[in-house]
């Protein structure tokens, strides 16, 4: 059981192990100490709880309603440890999917091998593995799996976010595995 008080505020979570009570832990948080900072990542400006959980709400909404994904999906992630990372976790909690983080160190091959083993309904990938994703899905027979990229979903100076999947050439149509 986890309370959290601000003022005259009280929320309570019991069974923190449910996955989307864990989702909404972090709009606990949101609600009752909003401006204080949530993520502070090397020398970008502290992303606030508000921020995170609005971010959070936004990948979460665009997961459900444009790649269908819900509860006991799964959802891959080909990047580095950064707050997209965070806000993904929280989002896939938040719908009941399950994140399945990959080492980004691995080789194309061996990410194929995870992705295949495991057939998340989408895998996101930062710009830098664009080329190791890229290989993945050349890899991948007869499994139609969209891939985006998690870092165009970036969380704004203000807590907004991209209303598109905007890549470096353009709207991202999810290309197929």
């Amino acid at each position: 059981r986890l309370r959290w008080r601000s003022g005259e505020n009280i929320v309570v979570l019991v069974g923190m192990l449910d996955d989307q009570k864990f989702g909404m832990w972090l709009h606990g948080h949101a609600v009752l100490d909003g401006d204080k900072a949530a993520i502070r990542f090397e020398d970008h400006e502290p992303i606030t709880y508000r921020q995170l959980d609005l971010w959070v709400d936004e990948i979460a909404a665009r997961m459900s309603s444009e790649f269908g994904i819900g509860p006991g999906m799964r959802v891959a992630h080909i990047g580095l440890n950064d707050p997209a990372l965070v806000a993904l976790l929280f989002a896939c909690a938040r719908i009941g999917a399950v994140l399945v983080p990959v080492n980004w160190r691995l080789a194309a091959a061996e990410v194929a091998f995870i992705v295949r083993d495991c057939m998340p309904e989408i895998v996101f990938f930062g710009h830098e593995f664009a080329e190791v994703a890229a290989e993945t899905a050349s890899q991948i027979d007869k499994i139609a799996k969209p891939i985006s990229l998690l870092s165009d979903w970036q969380c704004g100076d203000a807590g907004t976010h991209s209303n598109e999947f905007e890549t470096d050439t353009g709207r991202l149509e999810a290309p197929l595995l």
